[in-house]
Formats: C-alpha cells, sequence, structure tokens
C-alpha cells in the first residue's frame, strides 16, 4: 500500500481482491459527503483465501440442488 497526501486531496494505491471491492463506492461516498472518487486497474489473477474457496465451492453446491 502507498499513500500521498496532496493539498486538497488524498491518495492511496493499494492491492486487494475484486470481491472485496463490491460495495466500497457506496461507503466511500457516505464517508466523504458524495465527494470521494476511486478508480480501479487490473493487475493479475490470484489464489483465492481458502476460507473463501469453501464458501464459495458450498453456494455453488447449495444451486445445484
Amino acid at each position: 500500500m502507498d499513500t500521498a497526501n496532496g493539498q486538497d486531496e488524498f491518495t492511496i494505491s493499494a492491492e486487494c481482491s475484486l470481491n472485496s471491492m463490491f460495495g466500497f463506492a457506496t461507503s466511500l461516498r457516505a464517508s466523504t459527503q458524495g465527494k470521494g472518487e476511486f478508480s480501479l486497474e487490473f493487475l493479475k489473477y490470484a489464489q483465492t483465501a481458502p476460507q473463501l474457496q469453501r464458501e464459495l465451492i458450498a453456494e455453488v453446491e447449495k444451486k445445484k440442488k
């Protein structure tokens, strides 16, 4: 993670999973009175955490029934 402070802005650069970004825009706008904005850029495919793997597999298995 990397941060930078400007006169009227604060920039954070970080790597995170796409799944963790769902709902982020809403949270950011709520926290910044609608003034915050962000952008995403694809970096790489990566293996997900074992616990999330189990949850996703269980969800798919449940839908099959």
